[in-house]
């Protein structure tokens, strides 16, 4: 954040510019912690009551607008045809009378600018924020609900499903493993190796309750082989049953499978049963 350094001695020559530097060095830093939760919302008060008649009653409070704050003096009641759904708060400024000042050629001017959220109709002005909108605790409550993926599950861990079907594990992060993302979506990645060239078609593994596809359909993908690995346009396919048996399989179509390891990353994500 900037900041006027009041150390210097020798008389500052302060004008209008030195105060403009000031509000820049305010601002710029409240814009971004305020654009952490969003471009607008009702940072506090703006309490609406309904008084019948299309009149409503809101609370003074502030107002954010685009990482900018601005203070809403409140109605104690006020008609909004069509209801209070169709209005939000927009930026308005007027002078503010005690601003007037005799300046050095002896004109008169007023330097002080208030700047307030006043009501208008929704999209009449861009950069508007809906009086019934999104407020910051509302936002606040919306990120600390925010789900994070789970962990990976990785194949032949202890407590975790095993590989068969004569198909085992790769090294480090090529590992097979599985995970449940936000939305219940599941995610499987690594490289399944077989233990020979040919290895027969089977299941490789079956993921646990909870990790298994919605539909009762199989869900297929093409295993690819990595492509520092030859010959790279080699494959085998895959489905997934609802009870979560990984099956790999060698189309009757394929002549012969030269490959022995298969990247799983293409395989696609999928809804989890509930």
């Amino acid at each position: 954040m900037d900041k006027l350094d009041t150390s210097l001695v020798g008389g500052f020559p302060f004008d209008l510019n030195d105060v403009e530097w000031l509000q820049n060095a305010i601002r710029g830093p409240f814009k971004g912690v305020a654009d952490a939760f969003g471009p607008g919302y009702v940072l506090s008060g703006c309490e609406v009551t309904d008084l019948g008649a299309g009149t409503y009653a809101i609370t003074a409070g502030w107002v954010v607008l685009l990482g900018e704050l601005f203070e809403y003096e409140g109605t104690a009641g006020t008609s909004l045809p069509g209801g209070i759904a169709l209005y939000s708060f927009a930026a308005d400024q007027t002078l503010d009378p005690s601003g007037v000042e005799v300046f050095e050629d002896i004109s008169s001017q007023n330097a002080y600018i208030k700047r307030r959220a006043v009501l208008g109709i929704t999209g009449v002005v861009p950069d508007m924020t809906p009086v019934v909108g999104m407020r910051l605790v509302d936002r606040i409550t919306e990120m600390l609900a925010y789900e994070v993926p789970g962990p990976w599950h990785i194949l032949d861990d202890p407590g975790e499903p095993a590989l068969g079907g004569g198909y085992f594990q790769g090294s480090g992060a090529q590992r097979v493993m599985f995970r449940k993302e936000p939305g219940g979506i599941i995610r499987i990645k690594g490289i399944l190796n077989a233990a020979s060239v040919g290895v027969s078609n089977g299941v490789a593994f079956t993921l646990p309750a909870g990790f298994r596809p919605t539909t009762g359909l199989p869900l297929t993908g093409v295993l690819v082989k990595p492509a520092l690995l030859s010959p790279v346009n080699a494959h085998r396919y895959a489905y997934l049953t609802s009870s979560g048996d990984f099956v790999v399989y060698l189309p009757v179509s394929d002549p012969a499978d030269l490959v022995d390891i298969y990247n799983l990353a293409n395989f696609p994500t999928f809804f989890a049963e509930n």
